[in-house]
């Protein structure tokens, strides 16, 4: 569900972690509700707030403002600052920032990982 992520044990180890939030639709279309996940957001393991995703079918719905919202939340909790980085030509995120008011750094961050190979 995180696309251009290659790196599903991360993701799993997050959510194992308690640092990756979802939020679901419900539909009750018959007798039982059906809760469908459309869109996560979660809690880096350096405490970045990133992985925010929402299913196209859910989106311009305010559901990423919503989740962006609980993780500040979430982090504003446990005492931390809430940041996050964005990669360079997101502009949806950069776009979802500026609506939240969100202040930006003033010269990019540069990220270094390190391949294990």
């Amino acid at each position: 569900m995180y696309p251009g992520f290659d790196n599903p044990d991360y993701i799993i180890e997050r959510i194992e972690a308690g640092a990756v939030y979802g939020a679901f639709f419900g539909d009750n279309t018959a007798d039982d509700t059906i809760n469908t996940l459309a869109g996560i957001i979660g809690i880096h393991e350096e405490g970045s707030i990133g992985m925010l995703y929402v299913k196209p079918q859910y989106r311009h719905q305010k559901l990423a403002t919503a989740l962006e919202t609980y993780a500040f939340n979430r982090a504003l909790e446990n005492g931390w600052i809430p940041y996050g980085q964005i990669i360079a030509g997101n502009e949806a995120s950069m776009r979802l920032q500026e609506s939240m008011g969100l202040h930006f750094s003033k010269s990019p961050v540069y990220w270094m990982t390190k391949n294990n190979a």
